[in-house]
């Protein structure tokens, strides 16, 4: 058989057990193979991190993320349970970039990602979608949870100050929630209907976050 052995310092070592037959088919022993295989296996974990996270903020990426919307709607659906999205943006994040530059923006977008996370618990699932964009998965939830979870990553953000150029900058989010089952029946419904709660958020002055309304 073929085992992984596990050092104390570290390495990985694949061990290979043949067995041995003398001329007339007998067993006369074991052949014991020692590879160290760390390198590759260290090779192989980067190729799938860097296949599933965001190379900027170090979150899951869109892939990961729509990999994992799926599951979770379909363990939601199985275990008669909820899942809630929270989609929101920075509000005004194009004038950082146009005003003090990509840096500045990407900055901005590292710590927000900081900021955030330590909000999130172990069982959800935080990822940055693209841009100034970011989504999360929130298992089992109630909505009273819900509001606390939003009100806690809106005032994060907006207490988190940046000083570009001399001049102290302040971002803002809108964050929108939609949750399965009660306002979708499917990842692309639940991802379109958390955007149109965001947007909802904005015109209701940012800075601020709203559950999706069919009647909105």
């Amino acid at each position: 058989g073929t085992y992984e052995i596990q050092m104390a310092d570290g390495r990985v070592v694949m061990q290979q057990g043949h067995g041995v037959k003398d001329l007339s088919g007998r067993a006369a022993g074991y052949l014991w193979l020692f590879e160290d295989i760390t390198r590759e296996r260290q090779t192989a974990e980067q190729l799938i991190y860097l296949a599933e996270r965001d190379a900027l903020t170090g979150l899951y990426n869109r892939h990961r993320f729509n990999e994992e919307l799926t599951r979770m709607i379909a363990d939601a659906q199985r275990n008669g349970s909820r899942l809630a999205l929270l989609f929101f943006d920075l509000d005004d994040f194009k004038y950082v970039n146009d005003t003090f530059g990509d840096r500045a923006g990407d900055a901005m977008l590292i710590r927000v990602a900081g900021e955030v996370a330590g909000q999130v618990r172990r069982n959800e699932l935080f990822s940055r979608l693209g841009g100034d964009e970011f989504g999360i998965l929130v298992p089992d939830i109630s909505d009273e949870m819900l509001r606390v979870l939003a009100d806690r990553i809106t005032r994060s953000i907006a207490s988190v100050c940046f000083q570009f150029e001399g001049e102290n900058v302040r971002l803002t989010t809108s964050l929108g929630i939609a949750v399965y089952p009660d306002h979708a029946d499917s990842p692309e419904d639940l991802i379109g209907r958390a955007d149109m709660a965001m947007y909802t958020a904005k015109e209701a002055g940012k800075n601020t976050w709203r559950f999706y309304r069919s009647d909105l």
